[in-house]
C-alpha cells in the first residue's frame, strides 16, 4: 500500500491536472502503426474509476458498438459493478 500523500500525488483524481509523458500513435485500418512521437503533456481525468468499473465500462462500449439497438442499453443499469472481473 503507497503511502496516502503519494497516492494522491500519483492518482487521475477528476479535474486535477497531471503532468505526464504521452506517445501519441497514427495506425491505418489494417492496425499498422504509420507514426508515432512522444512528448511531455497533461492529463485531465473526468472520472475516478477502479479498475473493475473501468472494465465494465470497456465492455459496455464494445457491446453497443456490436450490437447499437438490442437490449443491451435496458439492461446496463443492473451490471454489477462489484463483480470481481477476475
Amino acid at each position: 500500500m503507497l503511502p496516502k500523500e503519494l497516492c494522491l500525488m500519483c492518482s487521475l483524481l477528476p479535474g486535477d491536472d497531471k503532468l505526464a509523458f504521452s506517445v501519441f500513435w497514427e495506425i491505418s485500418p489494417e492496425a499498422e502503426i504509420v507514426s508515432h512521437y512522444f512528448t511531455r503533456s497533461v492529463i485531465r481525468s473526468c472520472a475516478q474509476l477502479a479498475y473493475e468499473h473501468a472494465q465494465v465500462n470497456i465492455i459496455f462500449v464494445r457491446l453497443t458498438k456490436v450490437y447499437p439497438h438490442s437490449l443491451i442499453f435496458q439492461f446496463s443499469s443492473k451490471i454489477s459493478l462489484s463483480t470481481n472481473m477476475g
